[in-house]
């Protein structure tokens, strides 16, 4: 993305025989990158949709130098250390303030919709990533897909408002999408979300997580 001077990897998953696809941007939890999900993009590429699975700039993998704080190795020992608070989530417990805290930091976010932007720019655009999938994409009306903070990033593009309003996606990349999926998504009381906040969504929007999806905060 000369804009940001950010490169960053894609995946993308489409049907074989040539067509005009429903095309579904899905956007990772923390710390994963465009390998997340795998079979759920396979299955929905095999029913007739492409997919498009950006890494943004937390994957532990392909760490953005500029994801805060304090470098990637701060970074992969606070949250990955023996003590961390994601060995905690994997081993059944819930999280702690650390990694909420670190959550809340707007970073994120921005840079997630950053990216998100500049996918839907190069698929309307119809180059700039793979003539292959460019020719099997539908354009507009896109779909947006994500799990945990993706699905939190996926909240805020179907509609969900903020407490700080200049966090909140721009009209035109809220525009660009006619339904979402959230998997695992934050609810009120963190992240900037508030009781008020899914009463301001209005496109198709579908939820969904699991009686063991531990909360950051219990």
């Amino acid at each position: 993305d000369p804009s940001r001077g950010r490169t960053f990897l894609l995946r993308a998953y489409y049907p074989e025989a040539p067509g005009n696809y429903p095309t579904i941007i899905f956007s990772h939890g923390f710390g994963a990158d465009m390998s997340a999900f795998d079979q759920t993009s396979r299955d929905w590429a095999a029913r007739g949709y492409v997919i498009v699975h950006p890494t943004h700039a937390d994957s532990f993998r392909y760490l953005d130098p500029a994801a805060p704080p304090g470098g990637k190795e701060a970074l992969l020992q606070l949250v990955l250390g023996r003590k961390g608070p994601l060995r905690r989530l994997r081993s059944g417990q819930n999280g702690d303030a650390r990694l909420a805290a670190l959550l809340e930091n707007p970073f994120y976010l921005s840079s997630r919709l950053a990216d998100i932007a500049f996918v839907v720019s190069l698929l309307d655009a119809g180059s700039g990533i793979d003539n292959n999938l460019h020719a099997r994409v539908r354009r507009g009306g896109y779909g947006m897909a994500g799990h945990s903070l993706g699905a939190y990033t996926s909240a805020v593009i179907a509609g969900a408002r903020l407490a700080t309003p200049e966090r909140n996606p721009s009209p035109s990349l809220m525009a660009k999408f006619s339904a979402v999926m959230a998997i695992s998504s934050q609810g009120s009381g963190s992240m900037d979300l508030t009781p008020d906040s899914f009463g301001a969504i209005t496109r198709p929007f579908f939820a969904i997580t699991g009686t063991q999806d531990w909360g950051l905060n219990g």
